[in-house]
């Protein structure tokens, strides 16, 4: 529909003799998600208590400079947030990003970007639950756990989170309320603690660079400046769960840029109190958590303690949502593209849970993990996974848009995020899609070319014959 407006998305995307505007206005499942549960769900899927502890790492690289490496790096997944909340908005039901690719881009490109955003829901649901498994194993005595020990925690960990999310998503969704309020609690407790017992350094100190490890394969700012990417991410999860959202046109995308914006500013704070509240830079940068030391040195072991609590609650709350968010998205694309057991995959039990996609999901995480070799791959290979799946769908919308085929205004009713921030966007995506694998040459990108052709031996045996016929 080249040079004029485009009603909207309302072709046949949701299955035979259906179309996208009567599924979009008559979920076959009850909406019960409100902005709330979308907020608290992408809030608890970025897991600021957590992961803050993995950027703290930085300090000892880049020293506490390390702080600007958030600034940048995650105001980049901001621009590329607000660009694919704009695209939840305009197709509002379960793999907005698919839907959306299908329409504009073809069928083939479409069931790639589904099948690279799964996989990187799952691969960083195990990895999540991996990192987990040696802290719960600690609590139970076990100080040095082996890596089969740790295996068995964290496929045990997936079988839980695999039967939370067979029970109905206002389940799932209470349980991300809870981590988010917890989490939100956690940081404030934190942070005024360290305020009351003073600031050490001048604002300057933030500018000190003074790290001491070296990276093999890329500067230590660069290696800090990749890391929000793997934490202010996960765009499209709550548009996932868009059939069991009220108003989803609207819900999704505010409850999901509202989500990033909270924790990118959190984050800001987290990092720059204790960077300023530090009294010895030496120690905090040797010490096994530096984040974890500064809380202790300068507040209370106890709050030190009760944080890695709340980080350990919300590793499990992500890979839970993570996977019911792959869950759905994997129904929908099965549905819609044909796949092995797509009628199993699509149909839903007596909670509107889809069991089977569940469990397939389930199945598809766990496998990688008696692979000893893929346990240190998972979680980059997720984050590689979203940069590609997200770049590739804002670039098919952005070229689209600028050959004249744009939303109206009741498709672009969440907002308009303009050429400018997908551009920024765009280019963003792709320099991650390149620059992720650098610091693990060894692994990623044997793991990003493995993952890359499943996909396409599945869709030339499953989906390209079904689509020729």
């Amino acid at each position: 529909m080249s040079g004029s407006a485009e009603s909207s998305p309302e072709n046949k995307i949701r299955g035979p003799g259906t179309t996208f505007a009567e599924e979009r206005d008559h979920s076959p499942v009850p909406r019960v998600l409100t902005f709330a549960d979308a907020f608290a769900v992408q809030f608890s899927l970025i897991a600021l208590a957590s992961s803050i502890l993995g950027v703290f790492d930085g300090l000892q690289s880049a020293g506490p400079s390390f702080f600007w490496a958030w600034v940048l790096g995650g105001a980049l997944q901001l621009c590329i947030g607000i660009s694919i909340a704009r695209i939840t908005s305009a197709y509002p039901v379960s793999a907005p990003c698919y839907q959306a690719v299908r329409q504009r881009g073809g069928g083939a490109l479409a069931w790639m970007v589904g099948y690279l955003l799964i996989v990187g829901y799952l691969a960083a649901a195990m990895y999540f639950n991996h990192a987990l498994a040696p802290y719960l194993l600690q609590i139970v005595g076990v100080t040095h756990p082996t890596g089969a020990e740790s295996l068995v925690v964290a496929v045990a960990l997936l079988a839980v989170q695999s039967l939370i999310n067979v029970q109905a998503i206002s389940f799932a969704a209470l349980i991300s309320r809870a981590t988010a309020a917890i989490m939100i609690a956690a940081i404030a407790a934190a942070v005024g603690a360290l305020l009351l017992a003073g600031m050490r350094q001048e604002p300057l100190f933030l500018f000190n660079s003074s790290g001491t490890a070296v990276h093999e394969h890329v500067p230590a700012f660069l290696l800090a400046l990749l890391q929000p990417a793997g934490i202010i991410s996960t765009f499209d999860s709550v548009g996932n769960l868009a059939d069991e959202v009220r108003l989803p046109r609207t819900t999704v995308g505010r409850g999901v840029v509202a989500a990033n914006l909270a924790a990118y500013i959190l984050g800001l704070v987290l990092i720059a109190v204790p960077l300023l509240a530090v009294a010895d830079l030496g120690k905090a940068m040797h010490a096994a958590s530096p984040l974890v030391y500064i809380i202790q040195v300068r507040a209370s072991p106890a709050l030190a303690l009760a944080f890695e609590v709340v980080a350990m609650i919300a590793l499990f709350t992500t890979s839970l949502m993570l996977q019911a968010s792959a869950a759905r998205a994997l129904s929908t694309i099965a549905r819609q593209s044909g796949v092995l057991g797509a009628g199993l995959l699509s149909t839903r039990n007596k909670n509107n849970a889809p069991t089977a996609a569940v469990v397939c999901c389930a199945i598809i995480a766990g496998l990688p993990m008696f692979w000893a070799p893929v346990e240190f791959a998972l979680g980059e290979t997720g984050t590689e996974a979203w940069a590609a799946g997200y770049g590739i769908t804002i670039a098919v919308f952005l070229l689209a848009e600028l050959r004249g085929r744009r939303l109206s205004a009741r498709a672009q009713r969440f907002w308009d995020s303009g050429t400018v921030n997908d551009t920024c966007a765009v280019v963003g995506s792709l320099a991650l899609v390149v620059l992720l694998p650098i610091p693990y040459i060894a692994s990623i990108p044997i793991g990003i070319a493995a993952t890359i052709g499943i996909g396409l031996l599945l869709y030339r045996l499953r989906v390209y014959p079904r689509v020729a016929a």
